[in-house]
């Protein structure tokens, strides 16, 4: 018998088995946790969005190193109104022209909290759930209003809790950003 004991972390690994258990288990106990159930998951499968956020890391690995944290991948949600929106995003990636509000930075918004996320969701019942690469994070407490990501930084990120969590997470490239799962709520 072998027990392998699986620490939570801030960054995940989807070619990590360890990273993807530890994920079914957390999912499996927040399904229950929470007053919205998951209905159903899409898959995003683009190769060209992959390519691109593959590329970004690759860059961000020969920045910060191969194993450093501002070189790996978050998840995080991302709200929008419409279903419109969500295929667009899934087709073609998050486009700047459609950026209209940026309270915290310029930049295309997304929390590492669902709740958060739902805000935006507007009707649609619906989050898109990212692969991000926030690089290195710019940290502000509630109530900053920075114009932008500043230089020298990847990302910003509001709020962060003890584990390094974004409430909101501002991320400036959408190289950084792989929209991977659509997740439907009832």
């Amino acid at each position: 018998m072998n027990q392998e004991k699986i620490q939570q972390k801030r960054t995940f690994d989807p070619t990590n088995p360890l990273d993807i258990h530890f994920r079914i288990a957390e999912a499996e106990f927040r399904r229950f946790c929470t007053s919205r159930n998951v209905e159903e998951v899409t898959l995003n499968t683009n190769r060209d969005i992959e390519t691109g956020f593959q590329a970004k890391q690759e860059e961000f690995m020969r920045m910060y190193g191969e194993e450093a944290p501002e070189a790996k991948a978050i998840l995080a949600f991302h709200g929008t109104p419409t279903m419109t929106n969500i295929d667009n995003i899934l087709k073609s990636n998050f486009d700047d022209r459609y950026i209209v509000k940026y309270d915290y930075g310029f930049g295309h918004y997304f929390s590492e909290f669902p709740d958060v996320a739902l805000r935006y969701a507007g009707e649609t019942n619906a989050l898109i759930l990212c692969l991000i690469l926030p690089g290195k994070s710019h940290d502000f407490p509630e109530g900053s209003k920075p114009s932008s990501v500043a230089d020298g930084y990847n990302s910003n990120r509001i709020e962060a809790d003890k584990m390094g969590r974004g409430r909101e997470i501002v991320i400036p490239n959408p190289a950084q950003i792989f929209p991977r799962y659509v997740v439907h709520l009832n």
